[in-house]
């Protein structure tokens, strides 16, 4: 298993709950197929270095865990299918295995 670390920005209309609700079940995916969450961040609401179809604020929330390179691929692909997401960027992290 290798380490990734994952930044998501969500769309501002969002409610808490809903915010929640998204990174549970980003965590509970994770753990479920093996893998392992090592940390979670919540940036909150910020502005955008520019607008994404026209909008200019949204909420960013980091994700760092270990998982394998398949469980990987279907949250990358969970990621671009759910319309909440306006942009999310998984890179792999260099700390230890």
């Amino acid at each position: 298993m290798h380490s990734y670390e994952q930044i998501t920005i969500l769309k501002p209309q969002l409610s808490d709950k809903e915010i929640a609700e998204f990174v549970t079940k980003a965590k509970e995916y994770i753990t479920s197929n093996g893998g392992e969450v090592v940390s979670e961040e919540s940036y909150g609401r910020k502005k955008l270095s520019h607008p994404i179809k026209h909008v200019r604020d949204g909420y960013y929330s980091y994700l760092k865990y270990k998982c394998t390179f398949a469980v990987l691929n279907d949250i990358r692909r969970m990621s671009r299918l759910n319309e909440n997401v306006m942009r999310s960027i998984v890179f792999q992290s260099h700390d230890s295995k």
